[in-house]
């Protein structure tokens, strides 16, 4: 025979209950962080009349890491509304001719000196990194030259 010994540890009927309690705030801010880099070489050439007939697509030329703990949205924009030609007296392209796409979206977006809409989050995870095509769609009645330009990604948390 096994005997179990019955213990009964707590308060017993007659004590009366005393909670206790502790309250704080948990900080938890919303963290959102961008970085783009170039994936290749920061010249791009446009060397043959194809190129300027067709326009030439530069696949993954950016890689955008993007890490949040929020849903967000990017924008894109150019720093100026014309591209600057590095030699003097050089003319000024549209910059509209610059057109950036993710692998997250299947339309190119063109830039403007205004933030347009380029692409958002597609999961839950925190970090994410996206390959980005250029496209430059030059025109015919321009002469040649270098020309420079900035891109500005814009992230926002939602």
């Amino acid at each position: 025979m096994i005997f179990i010994p019955l213990l009964s540890y707590g308060q017993s009927a007659n004590s009366l209950l005393a909670p206790s309690s502790v309250s704080g705030t948990i900080e938890m801010p919303s963290l959102v962080d961008l970085s783009v880099s170039s994936a290749s070489s920061d010249r791009i050439a446009i060397n043959t009349f194809e190129d300027f007939s067709n326009g030439k697509t530069f696949p993954s030329y950016f890689k955008i890491h993007v890490r949040s703990n929020r849903p967000w949205n990017i924008s894109v924009m150019a720093n100026t509304s014309n591209l600057l030609s590095t030699e003097s007296m050089g003319q000024k392209l549209p910059v509209t001719l610059i057109s950036l796409k993710s692998e997250a979206n299947s339309d190119f977006v063109s830039l403007s000196q205004k933030p347009r809409p380029f692409m958002q989050n597609m999961n839950n995870k925190i970090e994410n990194t996206y390959s980005v095509d250029l496209r430059i769609d030059p025109p015919l009645n321009y002469y040649g030259g270098n020309y420079d330009f900035n891109i500005i990604f814009i992230i926002t948390a939602l």
